[in-house]
């Protein structure tokens, strides 16, 4: 069994595999051709290529037909163009994992041989809480992919440390994607959601703040407008716009990873067109600044991260939070003044992987292998509950519980029963007894609830065991509720009548009564006798109900479709924590 994470970013997109439970790291899977670390990532974009959806390579591809980027967000609130883009980019996607990985075998979502996990943005969830349920229907339902597992996507980056961090940690995670940034803090390997918000200050920001220069030119701005022209002559897709700004992003990548001494973007009118007709070095834009330049044109950006971060510190503190460790995560993480300001104002080393786009794919992998070990020592548990033992203390507290609760009754009627003999008011206690079978609404009821209780108390342990043992965390199962409906097996109605088990128990007393009060059955007995055998009656049955020799029939059939409905249910509800609560406990 493998175990895949996808984390579909807005700037883009990475895959990552855990092999089974042999000791392997986590790894990733390529999706673009690449000898080296660019062929573990992708940006999240698509294009027209033979009048087909593509995903988008490289500069190569950003002149073909309908490049579309920037499409990722809450599912509510997507434009149906975006929703395409969205659904269609996750399809090429899941197909190139299986072409790319051939150790992954997939041909229905019952039949493959991997776990697959995303991730959906934290900020979503908080915002609005069926944000992850929506993500996660999404995948599912229009884009058909054999989702297993959803997390939120600080969860996944916190995952990826989990191990190596102490259980009294005070964690701060700073997910630094291309249009937002989130924030969230454990404690005691606990999410503090009180702790948990997002900042529209993505890595788009720099892009943004670049693109007034660049458009700024007389030059570039007549050569965009001479492109889209022969675009619109020669009856192809105005995506000019789309196209400049994954150029743009990718030399801004490049100025970061390689310290590069300037910003130098250079894009031809071939680069940006299919088809185009004039010289194949005609350039369409042309911008060169040096870094400092650069740097002051992105000021405003590096001040509101410095900022924000403050701000944070401060309100971790305002809450009692003094975080020994920072993780950061995203690909935005490797410009190095995000670190730089983090070690400033929180004063720890801060940790940031070296691939840290991979972080949110890696967590999930990694998620998704421990989570397949929870079931495992979940159904463990399942298996060791004596089902059978279950339904008979079940029903012998139902019983009990019955008489309890109805022997008054009859105890009224008897003493109320004025003339009554000894005979009649035996009669009375043997005709109330013979009622406690499966057609007694009460009983009934009783015993179903008393089912309920002891499996939905045997469910719960059992998933908090699983979450304890593999996560070492303390999950509240308070909340665990499983719906059985179970057969109540009928008494043998022989045992009611005269000479049966259950009706010379139940007579034992009143039979044995007559010596100790010195009268015959057959006579009528005063209001003061009648009480006596009544309460006496009453004393006994409750206090000896449990030693009552039950037979039960076909048991077998009983306990089989209870073992099958609590197993159920208890997926389900296990699988559905994990789903939409917090994996994390708050």
């Amino acid at each position: 069994m493998y175990f895949v994470g996808i984390d579909f970013g807005h700037g883009e997109t990475t895959v990552s595999r855990v092999p089974g439970y042999n000791g392997a790291p986590v790894s990733q899977i390529a999706i673009k051709p690449s000898n080296n670390n660019e062929g573990k990532k992708i940006v999240s974009a698509i294009c027209r290529r033979n009048n087909q959806w593509s995903l988008v390579y490289g500069r190569q591809d950003y002149k073909l037909e309908d490049v579309r980027e920037g499409f990722k967000g809450r599912i509510s609130k997507m434009s149906m163009k975006d929703k395409e883009s969205m659904r269609e980019f996750a399809k090429l996607i899941f197909q190139t994992i299986l072409q790319n990985d051939t150790d992954l075998t997939y041909s229905s979502s019952d039949d493959k041989n991997f776990e697959l996990g995303i991730a959906c943005p934290s900020d979503w969830v908080r915002l609005e809480a069926n944000s992850q349920q929506e993500y996660l229907n999404f995948f599912r339902e229009e884009c058909g992919l054999p989702v297993d597992h959803c997390i939120k996507e600080s969860d996944a980056a916190f995952f990826t440390k989990f191990r190596k961090y102490a259980s009294n940690d005070k964690v701060f995670v700073i997910d630094l994607g291309s249009s937002t940034i989130d924030f969230t803090t454990y404690s005691d390997s606990k999410c503090i959601s009180s702790c948990c918000w997002g900042e529209n200050l993505g890595a788009h920001r720099i892009e943004d703040a670049l693109m007034p220069g660049i458009y700024g030119f007389d030059k570039n701005k007549e050569n965009v407008a001479k492109l889209k022209q022969f675009k619109i002559n020669n009856g192809l897709t105005d995506n000019v716009e789309a196209a400049i700004s994954l150029f743009v992003r990718s030399a801004k990548e490049e100025f970061f990873t390689e310290n590069r001494d300037s910003f130098r973007l250079r894009i031809e009118y071939q680069e940006l067109t299919q088809n185009w007709t004039g010289s194949s070095w005609d350039i369409c834009i042309g911008y060169d600044i040096s870094k400092e330049e650069f740097y002051c044109i992105i000021a405003n950006y590096m001040q509101s991260i410095k900022e924000t971060l403050n701000n944070a510190k401060i309100k971790l503190s305002t809450n009692g939070i003094t975080p020994n460790r920072v993780l950061l995560s995203g690909g935005a993480s490797r410009m190095p003044f995000i670190k730089e300001y983090a070690e400033q104002i929180f004063g720890v080393n801060v940790d940031v992987d070296q691939q840290p786009e991979c972080v949110v794919s890696n967590g999930i992998a990694l998620y998704a292998q421990k989570f397949d070990q929870a079931f495992d020592e979940l159904l463990n548990s399942l298996r060791n509950i004596d089902f059978e033992s279950v339904y008979k203390k079940a029903d012998t507290d139902a019983t009990a519980d019955a008489i309890k609760e109805l022997v008054p009754s009859v105890v009224s009627k008897v003493k109320d029963c004025s003339g009554c003999t000894g005979n009649r008011m035996r009669t009375m206690f043997c005709d109330f007894i013979r009622g406690l079978d499966e057609s007694n609404t009460t009983f009934k009821n009783l015993v179903l609830s008393k089912l309920k209780s002891t499996l939905n108390s045997a469910a719960r342990q059992a998933i908090a065991s699983a979450y304890k043992k593999v996560f070492n965390l303390d999950v509240n199962t308070s909340d665990v509720n499983i719906d059985v409906q179970a057969n109540i097996l009928s008494f043998s109605q022989e045992s009611f009548q005269p000479g049966g088990g259950w009706y010379n128990s139940f007579t034992v007393w009143i039979d044995g009564a007559s010596g100790r009060f010195d009268f015959t059955w057959d006579k009528p007995r005063d209001y003061s006798e009648r009480c006596k055998i009544a309460d006496g009656v009453k004393s006994y049955l409750t206090s000896h109900v449990s030693s009552m020799n039950i037979t039960y029939g076909n048991l077998d059939s009983v306990v089989e479709n209870i073992v099958r409905q609590v197993v159920y249910y208890t997926i389900e509800i296990f699988k559905e924590k994990q789903l939409f609560d917090m994996t994390f406990k708050q």
